[in-house]
């Protein structure tokens, strides 16, 4: 029998987020009989860390490398690169696998004139996220990434919405791209919901709303914020609990809203969690009011769990609700539509529940480690074979 073929998935560190939760359900569930992964890291941090298994080598760009005295724009980015590309030819990597635009633009130019295959994913539409994130040089960033997806043997994207706006933006095929939706680990799930939140008095009599996410201005919360507030005049207020789940540039803000507002009984921030699922499971209802999104990995947990999912119609969070099959969705921005969608789930929550366990079964039977992971290896083997 062959040697399995080992696989270098990167990441900027081992944070909170959906891409590096993914990328953990990668590193846990590739058959080791064909896949060997490594795993490369700009910063060896995040809460998700120490759950790397212990046979994956963890390499991390900051413990090898001091930041330069003088760094001209670029500089810190041919650094890493170099990095890379030495980690993958003393390491005799076969494939690498990049996950979100950071990675990407430094896995071609590590690659490039190596006998090594590339699979870059991409999780959200670049369009809005490109210039979002990176305030300087834009365009050139977007001709790098234009070109970096180009050259890599198989580009996958986490939804048809993505796949559409990135074939757009970036000016390549849309045949290029094939889409396999994000898988969710329902055992790892059922364990963390099993956990609890022990710290947090989450009353179930009353109406516990979790929303999750970084805070930042494509997640929307100052819309969930404002909708809430639509209820003050409405019997469900009293029993209204709005549990904020996550960190990000917008905290101060978003809690600067609720004081204006004064919605401090209504509104809790509870900070970042290793896992937000204890929380999601004690909550009778979760909305994920983001402005665009690729395919949110809290919607599929929340959905896993039997929990109520009111989300919008931005990115690729339409293509798991089935045509409102599986939950309820509003258009972005509209914190009225929100304030109607959390009304009529209060006023009518077994609507809600009917929905919500359809929505569990369908995500065991399409999204679940053991239906997804096998897809994803499929291109992996087209690649290096």
């Amino acid at each position: 029998m062959a040697r399995p073929y080992k696989v270098m998935l990167m990441a900027g560190s081992m944070d909170g987020g959906g891409s590096e939760r993914q990328t953990l359900n990668l590193l846990r569930h590739l058959d080791r009989q064909r896949f060997t992964p490594h795993l490369f890291l700009c910063y060896r941090q995040g809460s998700l860390l120490d759950q790397v298994p212990d046979d994956v080598p963890v390499f991390s760009f900051w413990d090898h490398h001091r930041c330069p005295r003088v760094s001209l724009p670029g500089t810190i980015h041919r650094m890493q690169v170099r990095s890379l590309r030495d980690e993958i030819m003393s390491r005799k990597i076969d494939l690498v696998y990049d996950r979100t635009f950071h990675m990407s633009m430094l896995a071609y130019p590590a690659t490039r004139g190596l006998q090594c295959g590339r699979v870059a994913t991409i999780v959200s539409p670049p369009d809005r996220d490109v210039p979002s994130v990176e305030r300087r040089f834009v365009a050139v960033k977007r001709w790098l990434l234009a070109r970096s997806y180009r050259r890599a043997n198989a580009i996958v994207t986490v939804s048809q919405a993505v796949a559409d706006a990135a074939a757009g933006y970036y000016g390549i095929d849309r045949r290029r791209f094939q889409t396999i939706h994000s898988p969710i680990d329902l055992q790892a799930i059922q364990r963390e919901a099993a956990t609890g939140a022990e710290d947090l008095v989450i009353d179930p009599v009353d109406v516990n709303i979790a929303c999750v996410g970084r805070m930042s201005e494509e997640k929307g919360h100052r819309f969930l914020i404002e909708a809430i507030d639509s209820l003050r005049d409405h019997p469900v207020f009293d029993c209204l609990h709005l549990w904020m789940v996550g960190d990000g540039p917008l905290r101060s803000a978003l809690a600067a809203q609720v004081d204006e507002l004064k919605l401090e009984r209504q509104v809790h921030f509870v900070g970042q969690r290793p896992s937000a699922v204890p929380i999601i499971a004690q909550c009778q209802l979760v909305c994920v009011p983001s402005l665009y999104e690729g395919l949110p990995n809290v919607v599929l947990e929340s959905m896993a769990l039997g929990v109520p999912v009111i989300g919008t119609t931005a990115g690729g969070s339409p293509e798991l609700f089935g045509d409102r099959t599986f939950g309820e969705l509003v258009p972005p921005g509209d914190s009225r539509a929100l304030a109607s969608a959390i009304l009529q789930f209060a006023e009518e929550p077994e609507s809600a529940q009917a929905k919500s366990i359809q929505a569990k079964q369908h995500v065991c039977d399409r999204h679940s480690i053991e239906a997804v992971v096998p897809q994803i290896e499929q291109v992996m083997l087209s690649v290096v074979e």
